[in-house]
């Protein structure tokens, strides 16, 4: 299977915890070299461990606080002692504190969230840019939110840091084009990290009610129209994955549509016929009918109802129970529940 992070140099901020670590560890299953950055360095260490168990070509450390101009420059020039360049960089480090709304809020909380979450990126792409700009066909990653996209009440300031974080990631796009590098964001929505313990000053049992009663949801496939639903398959089948279920045409027996899988449910990766390559839609499972119809309900009743497009309803040769709605970017997300239920 081909791997193009195989003895590349991936450098990744706030790799002590949460998104970093983890971020971390499956670039290391790609055979990945690792610069890991964060504020604490025994947590460093012991990422750097499990990473090199997990498959790293190799797996620095060095501290590094992205608030502090000095301290992103000397990981630059470490980093550059170290490795030389740079093919992959993940500007993960960043955070929330406090939940206070706009007129009882703190000078303190809303300096170091602009702090990491915006300044952060600024300063460390700054300094690793002429590490990459040498070596064409690299990436840079920045972790964005939801909160960047939609705002709540209590989340004015890091709501407002992660829209900075998302314009930042368009500037650079325009910035950098024509030097092979390529840039993006990756704006997650609930995730049970340090990310409420430390948004709430330590306070475990308020951070633990963050997710009670929440519903989560798995990515389970994508649905792409293409062309030439043979050649997407085929070239699917260099990266591992094998096909499920496929429709043809009965005279041509060219294909029509076709479900390919790797990690071992019905399908990762659909294709269908058509205009493109574009993306159709990406899918969220969800265990019962139920969910749909709450979320319908929800939505209703909040103000989205814009954003139902179809469905309720039943589709495709597995009779899947589906809903298609719009994102706040206009992108179509089908929620449904299995196949052949």
């Amino acid at each position: 299977m081909s791997n193009r992070l195989k003895g590349k140099w991936a450098l990744v901020t706030g790799a002590s915890s949460g998104f970093g670590a983890e971020t971390a560890r499956q670039l290391a299953a790609m055979g990945a070299n690792l610069l890991l950055g964060a504020r604490r360095e025994d947590r460093l260490g012991r990422v750097a461990a499990e990473c090199l168990e997990r498959g790293a070509a190799s797996a620095h450390i060095h501290k590094m606080d992205v608030t502090r101009t000095a301290s992103v420059n000397a990981f630059a020039d470490w980093a550059k002692a170290t490795a030389g360049r740079v093919d992959v960089l993940v500007n993960n480090a960043g955070g929330a504190h406090g939940v206070e709304h706009v007129e009882d809020g703190r000078d303190d909380d809303w300096e170091a969230m602009f702090q990491s979450n915006a300044l952060g990126i600024l300063r460390v792409t700054r300094a690793v840019l002429p590490l990459m700009k040498p070596h064409p066909g690299g990436i840079i990653l920045n972790i964005g939110s939801i909160a960047g996209r939609v705002a709540y009440e209590g989340g004015s300031a890091y709501c407002a840091s992660k829209a900075a974080e998302r314009s930042i990631t368009k500037a650079l796009r325009l910035e950098l084009n024509g030097t092979g590098l390529r840039v993006g964001t990756i704006d997650p929505g609930m995730a049970e990290t340090e990310f409420s313990l430390v948004r709430l000053k330590g306070d475990r049992e308020k951070a633990d009610a963050v997710y009670k009663g929440v519903k989560p949801l798995r990515i389970d496939h994508f649905n792409c129209f293409t062309p030439n639903v043979d050649e997407s398959v085929a070239f699917y089948n260099e990266l591992g994955f094998r096909v499920t279920e496929y429709t043809e045409d009965e005279d041509s027996r060219m294909l029509w549509a076709a479900w390919m899988h790797r990690k071992g449910g019905v399908h990762d990766m659909a294709f269908t016929n058509g205009r493109g390559p574009r993306l159709h839609h990406t899918a969220f499972w969800v265990p019962t009918p139920l969910n749909i119809i709450d979320l319908l309900d929800l939505m209703s009743t909040t103000g989205y109802l814009a954003n139902i497009e179809r469905g309720p309803g039943r589709h495709g040769i597995s009779n899947a129970f589906f809903l298609y709605i719009r994102d706040p970017d206009g992108h179509r997300i089908e929620i449904y529940c299995s196949d052949y239920q």
